[in-house]
């Protein structure tokens, strides 16, 4: 036990001995390295108890800088930027926009409608599996809906 402590107290002393130099090798790994980097990150970012502190972290990021995000949103090309960015997805991706257009003008969401995988939340989003067949919708609640999206993405992986 105490050799245990030893050796994280020595590792405790060198890193503040060389957080200098260590720490321009781990940037320079990083740049050398991006598919480790972003391998890493994804393995990181999927572990279930990385998820609510990633949560918590946003939320406090966001109380306290609501001023940059209120200036953001405030600047002039904001809105211009924004409208941009919906313009190139139309181009990009004019199937998916047009199903989701006429399921919006189609199919209605009721209040008290349950999700249709879960049963448990009430369903708030419309999620297409296949976008050439615009009214085949199956309507869930976001926490679905965000899991469907990911078997999709899924399933373009493993097809490539």
């Amino acid at each position: 036990m105490k050799q245990i402590k030893d050796i994280k107290e020595y590792k405790r002393e060198y890193y503040q001995k060389n957080k200098e130099r260590l720490n321009k090798l781990h940037k320079e790994w990083k740049i050398n390295n991006p598919e480790k980097m972003s391998e890493y990150q994804k393995k990181y970012e999927n572990k279930e108890e990385v998820k609510p502190k990633r949560k918590i972290y946003k939320q406090k990021w966001q109380e306290n800088n609501r001023d940059k995000i209120k200036g953001y949103r405030q600047k002039e090309n904001y809105k211009e930027l924004n409208r941009k960015l919906k313009i190139e997805e139309r181009k990009k991706f004019p199937e998916k926009i047009k199903a989701r257009d006429i399921a919006n003008q189609k199919i209605e969401i009721t209040i008290y409608k349950l999700c249709e995988r879960c049963n448990i939340e009430f369903a708030k989003e419309r999620h297409h599996n296949n976008y050439s067949k615009p009214l085949d919708v199956e309507l869930l609640c976001r926490k679905c809906h965000k899991i469907a999206d990911k078997e999709i993405n899924m399933l373009e992986v493993c097809s490539n």
